[in-house]
C-alpha cells in the first residue's frame, strides 16, 4: 500500500460582495423594551399623568399577552410572577419578587385567575402599594393594575415606640369623637411605609408610620385607622372606617348602644317571627342582600365564606341617631333605618372590605360609597319589598322617612348636590367627609344609571345594557381589579379591562362594553376632578411682568434673613424634620404642628416696592383635621400692630377654613390655612396698600395642646413688583421640525401683553447638530415692531438638501437684547431637521455560495443599493461555521468602505487551503455588522460551503482501489480447479 502524502496548499481566494437589502435587522434595545413587547402585543396601557407611570395594563379581546416560559399547565402563582417580573419595574419596583408578597389569589369557574399582592419595603408593607394579576385559563395575561410607591429611600428604624404611637393614637381618637380613653381601644401598632401619593392628590414625601385602628370597645361608631409618624410621633392620616351604612343573626339593643345586643332572631325563624318590623325588616333585608349576591354572582355571605350576618335593630347612643353603619363586622341601626336599600347598601361595605378593600378616604372612599349605592339600589329593584315606583327609582333612601326620605339620586346626583361628573362644581376637595367619600360618589353611580337604563348626557348618548350585565361587570371589577387605593382613574380602566374579561359570558358582547365605556366617559371618570386641586399662582397678574425684585429667599443659604419666635418655633427643615422637602433646591423652612399648645412666628422686615408690589411664597401644610390646628399669615407697619394678611390674598392658595374655638388654640376662631394642602401650592398677596412702607411679615402656626400633625413648609418667599410691559417678545413655540426638503422653514416670533411703543429684539443661532451652510442658511439679525403692532415677525431658515442619509440634527435659535421696554418670554427654540433621504443599504449578495478547495478562489458580486450619496462603512468577521481558520482557511476581521457617490462592488477575501485529505463539506459563516451611514440589507449572514476534493484510500474510493481489485481477483482465478472445463 502506498502512503498519503499532504501536499502543499494551494491558495483560495473567495470575493464576496455586499449588496443593500430592504429592511434592516431588528434594534436589540426595542425588542427588550417591555413597554414596546405590551403594544406589539396589543396592549391597551394606560398612563398615570402625575408619575408618567403605568397604573394599568390591559390585554383586548381574544388576544392575551404571552408570557416566557409559562404554560396552561404552570402554577398561576408562577405566571403571575413572570408577568410581575416582565413589567412590574414599569410601575416603578426594582425587585418584584422581593418587593411583593401575595396577599391571596383566588380561582374563577371559567378557569381565570386573579391574584392580589402588596408592595413591601425593606419588609414593610406600603399601605396603598397593590398589584393585581388576571390570568385566563392558559395562564396568559388579561390585566394587571394597581400602584407603587416609587423610588422609597428613608430608615426604617422607628424613633418613637410602638407603645407611645399607641397612646398619642387613642388621645387622638379620644378628642375628635369626645369619648373618653378608656371606652376606646387600640389594636396592636404595625410599622408600615405611607406615600399620600398612593392614596390622594398631593406630593407629599414617604414616611415611616405606626399603623393602628381604634375602635370604640362597646357602642359608639368608631372604628379610626390612625398613621402615627414613627420618626416625630405626630399623626400624619387618620380616617374613620365606619361605613355610615347563608346565615342571619338579628338582635336588638333595646334602645341602648349596647351591641350586638339580644339575638331576637336567625336562620331558624326565616321571618322573624318574635320580632319588631325593623327586625322583621333587617332579617329579611339581609336575606335579599344575600340572595342577590348568591344568585347573581354565587358569593357566599359577606366574606364568601357563610360567616354569620349580623344585624342589630333599635340602636341608640342618645347623638347619633338617625343613622346605620356597617361597623367591620356588623350592621347596626338606629329606629326607622331598616329599608331595602340601606340594608344592602351597609352589608355591601363588608363585601368591599372582604374584596378589593376601597379605603374609606378620598376618591378610593367615594367608589366604596357608590359601590355600595349600587348593590344597594339593585337589591331595592329586584326584590319585592319597597316603593319601586319609576319616580323614586335610583334614589337611595326613599322609604326611610324618618330621615326625610331619598338621600342621594343616582339618577340625577345634583338633585342633592351631588357631582354628575368630574367638572362638576359640586365635586367635593376638601379633607371633609373624609375626602367628599359621600359627596363624590356620584360619579360612578350616574354612570351606572345610564350603563343600566341608558340616557345622553354630557355629550354621550348611552343605550342602557340592563341591570344584570352591568351587576356582572362590577362585580368583576370590585372583586379582581380594583386595589385599596383605586381612584376613578383607576375605575375607568378597570372597567374596560372588567367587561373585555366577560365577553361572551353572560350574555355580554363588545357592543354592550361599548357602553360600559361611553357612560364612564360621558361622567368624564377618566379626568382630573378640577385644575385648582393644588392651587398655583402666577408671579403677576395677566399684562403685567414681574421685576425689581427686592427679596427673595429659597433657604439654601440659611436662615439670616429672618427672626424666630415662640416653642418648639420654625427652624430649618433639613435639621428638623430630616427630610429634604422643599419647592426648589433641599431646603425649606418648617413649622411645627406640635401636639402642646403654641404660637410659632416666622417673620421678615422688607421696604415695600412704590409700583404694583406683590408677595408670593410656596408652602405645603397638613395640619390636625379638620380644623383644630392652622395657620395664618400677618403683617405690621409699626412692628407692634398686627393685621391678618388674608384679605390680601388675590390668588392662588387662600384660606380654607375657620379654626376651631373650643380648643384653646392661641389663633382660635380665625380664617386659616387649615387641613392638608395635598403638597405644595402657592400664594400670591396684593401689597398695594402697603407700598413704600417698611413692613415686617410673619407666619405663624397655632396649635391646641393635644394632637400633632406634619406642620407647615415655606419656601421661595419673594416680594418684587408686577409692571405693564410693552410687550412680552418670544418664539410662538418652543420646538420646529421640518423635512430637509422642504427648502425653507418660518420661525415665527410673537409679541404678546403690551403694544405700546416700538421694541425690537435681535435673533441668533446658539447651538445645534446641524452644520451652517451644510444643512442650513440663517445670519443673525433683528426684528422690529412698530407702536401698536402686535403682528408676528418670521425668521426664514433655508435648508439644504444634501441626499445624505444621516441622523436628524438641530438648530437651536436663541432671543436677545429686547428694546423699547420689551421683555422676553420665550427665549430659545429648537428646529428640528428631518433628514428624508432612502438610507443606502449594504448586505451579501446571496445567503449562501460555495467553492472547491482547490478552485484557488471565488468571487461572489457586492452592490451597494438605494443610496450612494455620502460615505459609508460597514465591518465584516467570520461568525462560525464547521472549517478550522489556519487549517482550511485564512480571514481576519475587516472593514468595508464607500466613497460619497461610489457604488462599486466590494469584496472579501478568503484564502482557501488545499489540504488533500479527505472530509467533509465544511463551511464559514460570515456576518455584517456595525454599518455607518447606511443599514444592513436582508441578507446580514452568509454561508460558504467548502467543497472537499479528495477520495479516501479504502472502500474501492482510492486512488490504488481499483487496480488492487483485479489483481487479487486474477490471482484468485488462477489457483481454482479446472472446473472451468467441460
Amino acid at each position: 500500500m502506498g502512503s498519503i502524502v499532504k501536499h502543499r496548499c494551494k491558495p483560495l481566494t473567495v470575493a464576496i460582495t455586499l449588496m443593500l437589502a430592504s429592511a434592516s435587522l431588528p434594534s436589540l434595545a426595542t425588542a427588550a423594551d417591555p413597554e414596546q413587547q405590551l403594544l406589539k402585543q396589543g396592549a391597551r396601557i394606560a398612563m398615570n399623568p402625575a408619575t408618567n407611570r403605568p397604573i394599568f395594563i390591559g390585554s383586548t379581546v381574544g388576544k392575551p399577552l404571552t408570557l416566557s416560559g409559562i404554560s396552561a399547565n404552570s402554577k398561576p402563582d408562577s405566571a403571575a410572577m413572570s408577568a410581575l417580573q416582565a413589567y412590574a419595574p414599569l410601575f416603578g419596583l426594582r425587585d418584584p419578587a422581593a418587593e411583593l408578597r401575595l396577599l391571596r389569589q383566588f380561582k374563577h369557574e371559567d378557569g381565570r385567575a386573579t391574584l392580589r399582592y402588596r408592595q413591601t419595603y425593606q419588609g414593610l408593607p406600603v399601605i396603598g402599594g397593590e398589584l393585581v394579576v388576571n390570568l385566563n385559563k392558559d395562564n396568559a395575561l388579561l390585566s394587571l393594575n394597581g400602584e407603587a410607591a416609587q423610588s422609597l429611600k428613608l430608615a426604617i428604624d422607628p424613633a418613637i415606640t410602638a407603645g407611645a404611637a399607641r397612646d398619642t393614637a387613642l388621645a387622638a381618637v379620644a378628642k375628635w369623637h369626645g369619648l373618653a380613653q378608656r371606652d376606646l381601644q387600640a389594636g396592636e401598632p404595625e410599622l408600615s411605609i405611607l406615600d399620600p401619593k398612593l392614596l390622594r392628590p398631593g406630593i407629599e414625601p414617604a414616611s415611616l408610620v405606626w399603623s393602628l385602628e381604634v375602635k370604640s370597645r362597646d357602642s359608639e361608631p368608631v372604628r379610626e385607622l390612625v398613621l402615627v409618624d414613627a420618626q416625630r410621633g405626630h399623626i400624619s392620616l387618620h380616617f374613620n372606617q365606619i361605613h355610615a351604612a347563608m346565615d342571619r343573626k338579628t338582635y336588638t339593643a333595646g334602645g341602648t348602644a349596647d351591641l350586638p345586643g339580644t339575638l331576637v332572631c336567625d336562620e331558624s325563624d326565616p321571618t322573624c317571627s318574635a320580632g319588631s318590623a325593623d327586625a322583621k325588616a333587617a332579617h329579611q333585608f339581609a336575606k335579599d342582600t344575600y340572595d342577590f349576591y348568591t344568585d347573581t354572582h354565587g358569593r357566599d355571605g359577606i366574606d364568601d365564606a357563610g360567616s354569620p350576618i349580623i344585624s342589630t335593630v333599635h340602636w341608640d347612643d342618645g347623638g347619633t341617631c338617625p343613622n346605620a353603619f356597617w361597623d367591620g363586622s356588623q350592621m347596626v341601626y338606629c329606629d326607622g333605618l331598616v329599608v331595602d336599600d340601606i340594608v344592602a347598601h351597609e352589608l355591601t361595605h363588608g363585601v368591599t372590605q372582604n374584596t378589593s378593600n376601597l379605603f374609606y378616604y378620598y376618591q378610593s372612599g367615594a367608589i366604596n360609597e357608590s359601590l355600595s349605592d349600587v348593590w344597594g339600589e339593585f337589591v331595592d329593584l329586584s326584590n319585592t319589598g319597597g316603593n319601586d315606583d319609576i319616580s323614586v327609582r335610583w334614589e337611595m333612601g326613599e322609604d326611610a322617612d324618618v330621615i326625610g326620605g331619598s338621600i342621594r339620586d343616582m339618577a340625577n346626583p345634583p338633585t342633592f348636590n351631588d357631582p354628575d361628573k368630574m367638572s362638576s362644581t359640586l365635586y367635593w376637595t376638601s379633607a371633609g367627609d373624609n375626602g367628599g367619600v359621600h359627596i363624590n360618589s356620584g360619579i360612578n353611580n350616574k354612570a351606572v344609571y345610564l350603563m343600566v337604563d341608558g340616557d345622553s348626557f354630557n355629550g354621550q348618548s348611552v343605550t342602557g345594557i340592563g341591570i344584570d350585565k352591568v351587576a356582572q361587570v362590577y362585580y368583576e371589577v370590585q372583586t379582581n381589579l380594583l386595589t385599596s387605593g383605586s381612584d376613578y382613574f383607576d375605575l375607568y380602566h378597570a372597567l374596560d379591562q372588567g367587561c373585555q374579561n366577560l365577553i361572551g359570558s353572560n350574555g355580554i358582547t363588545s357592543g354592550d362594553c361599548g357602553q360600559v365605556m361611553a357612560a364612564a366617559e360621558a361622567v368624564e371618570m377618566h379626568l382630573e376632578p378640577e385644575t385648582d386641586f393644588n392651587p398655583d399662582a402666577e408671579l403677576c397678574p395677566a399684562g403685567t411682568t414681574a421685576t425689581g425684585e427686592v427679596f427673595h429667599d429659597d433657604f439654601e443659604n440659611g436662615l439670616a434673613n429672618w427672626t424666630l419666635t415662640g416653642s418648639p418655633g420654625w427652624t430649618g427643615v433639613y435639621a428638623s424634620y430630616g427630610v429634604s422637602y422643599a419647592s426648589s433646591g433641599i431646603e425649606s423652612l418648617y413649622g411645627e404642628n406640635a401636639g402642646t399648645t403654641s404660637d410659632q412666628q416666622a417673620a421678615f422686615t422688607i421696604t415695600v416696592p412704590t409700583t404694583q408690589p406683590y408677595l408670593h411664597f410656596h408652602h405645603a401644610f397638613d395640619f390636625e383635621a379638620p380644623n383644630w390646628d392652622g395657620g395664618v399669615l400677618e403683617y405690621s407697619a409699626d412692628g407692634s400692630n398686627w393685621i391678618d394678611a388674608g384679605v390680601l390674598i388675590d390668588e392662588g392658595q387662600h384660606y380654607n377654613g375657620t379654626l376651631t374655638t373650643s380648643s384653646g388654640n392661641p389663633l382660635e376662631g380665625r380664617s386659616a390655612f387649615v387641613a392638608t394642602s395635598h403638597g405644595y401650592v402657592s400664594t400670591r398677596v396684593d401689597l398695594s396698600s402697603l407700598a413704600g412702607q417698611n413692613v415686617q411679615f410673619r407666619w405663624r402656626v397655632g396649635t391646641d395642646s393635644l394632637v400633632s400633625a406634619l406642620g407647615w413648609f415655606l419656601d421661595d418667599v419673594r416680594v418684587y413688583s408686577c409692571v405693564t410691559s410693552n410687550g412680552l417678545l418670544g418664539f410662538s413655540t418652543s420646538a420646529y421640525s421640518a423635512n430637509e426638503g422642504d427648502g425653507s422653514v418660518t420661525i415665527k416670533v410673537s409679541r404678546d401683553v403690551g403694544s405700546t411703543g416700538a421694541v425690537s429684539i435681535d435673533y441668533a443661532v446658539s447651538s445645534g447638530s446641524a452644520t451652517a451652510g451644510e444643512d442650513y442658511t440663517l445670519t443673525a439679525g433683528t426684528l422690529n415692531w412698530a407702536d401698536g403692532d402686535m403682528a408676528d415677525k418670521s425668521i426664514s431658515v433655508t435648508l439644504a438638501n444634501d441626499g445624505i442619509y444621516e441622523d436628524n440634527e438641530t438648530v437651536s435659535l436663541t432671543l436677545s437684547n429686547p428694546t423699547g421696554g420689551a421683555g422676553i418670554s420665550t427665549v430659545t427654540t429648537t428646529l428640528t431637521i428631518i433628514d428624508d433621504d432612502p438610507a443606502p443599504e449594504l448586505s451579501f449578495t446571496a445567503a449562501s455560495s460555495q467553492a472547491d478547495e482547490g478552485d484557488g478562489s471565488a468571487t461572489i458580486s457586492v452592490v451597494r443599493s438605494t443610496n450612494s450619496n455620502g460615505a459609508v462603512s460597514i465591518n465584516y468577521t467570520v461568525n462560525g461555521g464547521t472549517a478550522q481558520s489556519g487549517n482550511d482557511y485564512n480571514l481576519s476581521p475587516g472593514t468595508l468602505s464607500w466613497a460619497d457617490g461610489d457604488s462599486a462592488s466590494k469584496s472579501i477575501t478568503i484564502t482557501l487551503i488545499d489540504d488533500d485529505i479527505d472530509e467533509k463539506d465544511e463551511t464559514v459563516i460570515l456576518a455584517l455588522s456595525g454599518a455607518n451611514g447606511a443599514i444592513i440589507g436582508d441578507n446580514a449572514m452568509t454561508t460558504l460551503t467548502i467543497v472537499d476534493n479528495d477520495s479516501s484510500g479504502g472502500g474501492g474510493g482510492g486512488a490504488l482501489g481499483l487496480p488492487l481489485l483485479i489483481l487479487l481477483g486474477l490471482l484468485r482465478m488462477a489457483r481454482l480447479p479446472g472446473r472451468l472445463k467441460a
